[in-house]
């Protein structure tokens, strides 16, 4: 009697599948104390917690500091209150607010994603009367206090910083055929080194060092060469974007080296 032919072996079972490694949890910070027993509260937290409520779900004491946690429904208001309060400690230097009209926002960012031309009415400082001209928007940027547009401007032949508020009216568009690739001022990007002033003492110095979070006596910044002038005037290193040098008075730190910065 002939064998039977051999049984091919079963096949093997399904590994189990691998057990799902378990998430590691959120990093947790140190625990915030309570207040010890007995310690008295700041006169500014009762005040707040009576003038907003529901503005304080935590109070917590560590080494001489108070500290309160307020609720992110209620931060603008305690915020106003810590302004407004009678025995205030709290403030913002606010600036004059830069009016930008959202309907002429829309119509330069319109230009700038169809690569439009926009004809403009501009009023310039450098000119009595505004004036009518053709501009080619591909940027849009901020100097930390107002807002602006770059764009050729093809009166001056050139790339220029137009602000948004200084804007009268909007006339026609057309295509455009400005390539922004060539605004040198916008696609070159510069390293500014800056360091204590020398005028000051060993002390301001170590200060001013502090202060600026600088590295061995300096700090770079990097920044688009046609917002340069409006950061060195941040800075106090010039008293206006024409150039003019600030009074050694009002300097706290001073330009080392600038350089433009390789791209890829």
């Amino acid at each position: 009697m002939a064998d039977d032919p051999q049984k091919p072996p079963a096949p093997a079972a399904p590994a189990p599948p691998a057990a799902h490694a378990p998430k590691a949890s959120a990093p947790v910070g140190p625990p915030d104390p309570p207040p010890p027993a007995g310690t008295a509260q700041p006169a500014f937290i009762a005040a707040l917690q009576a003038a907003v409520p529901g503005s304080v779900s935590q109070v917590s004491y560590w080494v001489g500091d108070w500290t309160i946690i307020v609720p992110v429904a209620r931060l603008l208001e305690v915020a106003r209150h810590l302004r407004d309060a009678p025995d205030a400690a709290f403030d913002i230097a606010q600036t004059p607010e830069r009016v930008v009209s959202a309907t002429v926002f829309r119509v330069i960012l319109r230009a700038i994603r169809e690569k439009q031309d926009l004809q403009i009415e501009y009023q310039s400082l450098t000119r009595p009367q505004p004036m009518w001209r053709w501009v080619s928007p591909h940027a849009i940027a901020s100097d930390g206090f107002r807002w602006h547009f770059r764009a050729y401007c093809h009166e001056r032949k050139d790339f220029l910083d137009f602000i948004f508020g200084r804007i009268l009216q909007l006339g026609s568009t057309r295509p455009s055929e400005v390539d922004s690739a060539i605004d040198a001022g916008w696609h070159t990007m510069i390293e500014l080194k800056i360091g204590p002033h020398p005028s000051l003492t060993e002390a301001q110095r170590r200060f001013i060092e502090l202060d600026y979070g600088m590295i061995d006596g300096t700090a770079s910044l990097r920044i688009r060469k046609a917002l340069v002038q409006y950061m060195k005037k941040r800075l106090g290193l010039i008293a206006n974007i024409s150039g003019a040098e600030a009074p050694q008075s009002m300097q706290q730190i001073c330009l080392i080296s600038e350089r433009p910065v390789e791209t890829q």
